[in-house]
């Protein structure tokens, strides 16, 4: 088994034993991205805009208004204003998107080492709920469990390849 292959099935692994905590992290995320969302678009529909004065000091001569393309100063900033939030917006809309993928993602990832987990039992099953569930070490492993850390190390790495190999042959065998 390559190092890739290992290190893939070790993220999920640790997604598996840590999905309730991850989930709702991430439904917290989407909880606030969507109130985000709601507020910039509330901003947008109210015409909720400020923008700053001109930094020019006024003057009390009537003034005739130059510029190349017609806009005044107050219409430029509310102009960039508005594009500035509708930009946000859609930052934020991307990122809640990504958010549920992820959501998605370890659902599907749980739903596969779940079929690979279940079949293991006893010594095997302590070791990777100590490792990827409560993240202890290899030597804390082998102390808990009786065992050397290379022990802990060759198990270990036994187990993540039979998980792996699940998807290709259906079974742990």
């Amino acid at each position: 088994m390559d190092k890739e292959l290992f290190e893939r099935t070790e993220i999920q692994l640790k997604r598996y034993f840590s999905k309730d905590k991850i989930i709702k992290s991430l439904k917290d995320k989407l909880f606030l991205l969507d109130k985000q969302i709601r507020s910039i678009d509330e901003d947008l529909r109210k015409c909720n805009v400020s923008i700053e004065p001109e930094s020019k000091s006024p003057s009390f001569e009537e003034r005739v208004q130059t510029s190349s393309d017609g806009m005044s100063y107050a219409e430029k900033e509310i102009l960039r204003v508005t594009e500035y939030k509708i930009k946000r917006m859609t930052e934020k809309q991307m990122e809640r998107e990504k958010t549920l993928e992820q959501i998605d993602q370890i659902e599907i990832d749980y739903n596969f080492i779940k079929d690979a987990i279940e079949v293991i039992q006893g010594q095997a099953r302590q070791l990777l709920e100590l490792k990827y569930k409560k993240g202890f070490g290899e030597q804390q492993i082998g102390n808990i469990l009786h065992l050397t850390q290379p022990q802990v190390n060759k198990k270990k790495w036994r187990l993540v390849k039979k998980i792996a190999d699940w998807d290709q042959w259906g079974k742990i065998s």
